[in-house]
């Protein structure tokens, strides 16, 4: 009789998957994740409107997690369980991509990767980043079948996997220009150079499938979507912006690697400098576009750079292996590069405070006799606090002639705006009763004075 070895990739996979869930079934949900939770309480119809409200401009995870969601009932495992699968799903997915360049020990590439802070933020969070993660490393493997084996048939799963991409989040598309870009370097070969032309007709294609939709959703799109917070963020930490520049540094050897590796194969040499091209435009379109619109430089948006700069990392450490003086350091470096993703990870966590079931829960015996609840900023605070607490509904202020005011704050209000509304409140005679800051936000409770 046969005996069937569990495979090391599946044992890692599977604590991964426990370590995770552990993470994500105990830590609140956040505003952003709750936003997108709160489309499932629409029909369907109604959800497609609000996905169209959504900042992300992509609707495939919605599709997936709306009904999920519905069926589980539990808000934070109907949130975050299809993110947890698409985290281990990648994770298999890299060590076959790892494999596939081939890098040398693809255990240990495996579990940078895994332990990779800005990896380990997305796959908690209800919010299509894994999704799109998952769908770019598949699209990676195809580009590398590809370049080896130019033929239309590559080339139509190439553009279908892009495709999902761009409706699933667009920022994961980014990476993929990089790899046609610098492909270019090998024009000079007959068959390199069908590659190119296969990978820039299967880079174009996905852009014109995906602009009817982005004509269609733009328009749409809320000013008052909240996305992560900055003023509740202290920003990376100083081992995350070590591994930052460890990781930046790697690429740039990876890309080394691919002009010093006389011995390896021209597919191989390829992919690497195509990998470090998709980082290079990742971060640059990242920045540029950030910088024209004055927006804030956020980490989702160069989740796609990850997988490429990890490889390339290691693509960095295989090439200074092959130095004798200095072979003995590589495995060390692979070890302490993981020690310091578990150290960023544990500080990562610790640090989430936003509680909005924490806040509408302690609304509630606040409402007593004649009050009303009020919730302070945009239009989408209500259907926030109501995913969690259904009976605020039937208390919401219609007009302020009542004895009690309750102010309803969630992590995102800003000060400014905090300060305005009590402002207001405090005009029409209003004093303040009691103060309650849970969450990241706060319960304030105004009685009317006598």
């Amino acid at each position: 009789m046969t005996e069937h070895r569990v495979q090391p990739v599946t044992i890692l996979c599977a604590a991964y998957a426990v370590l995770l869930s552990i993470a994500a079934f105990s830590i609140p949900l956040r505003i952003p994740e709750i936003l997108a939770l709160a489309g499932t309480r629409h029909s369907s119809q109604g959800l497609f409107g609000w996905i169209a409200q959504s900042p992300e401009l992509a609707p495939l995870f919605y599709i997936f997690q709306w009904p999920l969601a519905l069926a589980i009932g539990n808000f934070r495992i109907g949130a975050r369980l299809l993110p947890l699968v698409f985290a281990v799903a990648s994770c298999y997915g890299f060590f076959y991509l790892a494999k596939h360049i081939p890098l040398p020990k693809p255990h240990r590439v495996l579990i940078v990767f895994m332990l990779l802070p800005m990896h380990v933020a997305v796959a908690i969070e209800g919010r299509p980043f894994e999704q799109s993660l998952l769908l770019l490393i598949l699209a990676t493997i195809l580009f590398l079948r590809l370049i080896r084996r130019p033929d239309r048939a590559a080339a139509a799963w190439y553009a279908a996997a892009l495709t999902l991409c761009l409706y699933t989040y667009p920022y994961s598309y980014l990476p993929t220009i990089g790899y046609a870009l610098f492909l270019f370097r090998f024009v000079n070969r007959a068959q390199e150079r069908k590659a190119m032309w296969h990978t820039l007709a299967a880079t174009v294609v996905p852009v014109l499938l995906y602009l009817p939709y982005y004509f269609w959703a733009k328009p749409q799109v809320s000013t008052g979507w909240f996305s992560d917070n900055p003023s509740l963020d202290s920003g990376p930490s100083v081992i995350a912006l070590i591994l930052m520049v460890v990781l930046a540094l790697g690429t740039i050897g990876g890309a080394a690697a691919s002009w010093q590796l006389k011995t390896a194969s021209i597919g191989k040499r390829a992919g690497l400098f195509s990998l470090a091209g998709g980082v290079a435009a990742t971060v640059a379109i990242v920045v540029i576009a950030g910088n024209m619109a004055g927006q804030p430089l956020r980490s989702a948006q160069l989740l796609g750079a990850a997988p490429a700069a990890v490889l390339l990392l290691f693509a960095t450490f295989e090439w200074v292996s092959k130095q004798r003086h200095i072979a003995l350091v590589v495995p060390v470096a692979a070890v302490v590069v993981a020690i310091a993703c578990a150290a960023a990870d544990a500080e990562l966590l610790t640090r989430r405070q936003e509680s909005l079931h924490a806040q509408a829960t302690a609304i509630l015996p606040e409402l007593q006799g004649d009050a009303c609840v009020v919730f302070v900023s945009e239009q989408l605070s209500e259907p926030m606090f109501l995913l969690f607490e259904p009976r605020l509904a039937r208390y919401e202020c219609l007009n302020f002639a009542h004895r009690r005011i309750v102010l309803a704050s969630h992590p995102y209000v800003r000060p400014d705006q905090q300060q305005d509304v009590e402002s207001y409140f405090h005009a029409l005679n209003f004093q303040e009763a009691k103060r309650v800051r849970l969450g990241g936000g706060q319960v304030l409770v105004l009685d009317q004075s006598r």
